[in-house]
């Protein structure tokens, strides 16, 4: 047990100093998009699951001083080395799903959500997505690594299962809800936007660069 601990530690501490991960893939339209919810929804926190090295809290921290970040992470070297980096932020240290359980009612909204913590062999994001949807709250969740379909961006599999619409719409059951996803061919990543509880006034760079769908209630619903 001791070996494949220090093994984890080891593979973990070479992902810190060799990753090209970079804050939201470096996806100008992806940025733009944060920046464009920020502002026209005035939202009060960002909360990110799956910290890691903090380069997006980092860049969050940069570009919106105003907004409060919070951010969690179940790996102890990734939770110390992004405490250190990123002094102007909230991180906190522990499976996402028991993290947003405990700090979901004391959340200033609006709030926008990066789901990003799906490196394990387990995925959370559908426990985050549930304890998000039955909260209530008014809120904007981007999921990172998402299957677009009809394009070759980017995504993750689980068990052979995609993220994606197929897997998320279960515990949009019966809420009503809009979705973007992404149409600009610079795409790398796949992701999708979804709002909750609120429904903005989409502009041209909004039309010029997402296909917005499921405005409504989700179709599986009655």
């Amino acid at each position: 047990m001791l070996v494949g601990h220090v093994s984890r530690l080891i593979g973990q501490a070479k992902m810190l100093l060799t990753s090209d991960i970079k804050p939201f893939h470096n996806d100008y339209i992806l940025q733009r998009l944060v920046a464009w919810n920020i502002k026209k929804l005035n939202i009060h926190t960002f909360f990110e699951t799956g910290t890691f090295r903090g380069d997006t809290l980092s860049w969050m921290s940069k570009n919106f001083r105003k907004v409060k970040l919070i951010s969690c992470e179940n790996k102890a070297i990734y939770y110390v080395f992004s405490k250190v980096r990123v002094r102007n932020a909230e991180i906190l240290y522990g499976d996402s799903r028991w993290v947003l359980r405990r700090m979901i009612s004391k959340i200033r909204q609006p709030v926008l959500f990066w789901l990003d913590a799906h490196w394990d062999k387990e995925l959370p994001l559908l426990g985050e997505l549930d304890i998000i949807v039955r909260s209530n709250i008014i809120a904007v969740v981007l999921i990172d690594d998402f299957k677009v379909p009809g394009t070759n961006f980017g995504y993750d599999c689980y068990n052979g299962v995609p993220i994606s619409d197929e897997l998320i719409h279960p515990c949009l059951s019966g809420v009503k809800y809009v979705q973007l996803l992404p149409t600009n061919q610079h795409t790398v990543r796949g992701y999708t936007c979804i709002y909750l509880n609120v429904v903005p006034d989409f502009d041209k760079f909004i039309l010029d660069n997402f296909r917005v769908i499921n405005v409504g209630r989700n179709h599986g619903s009655p």
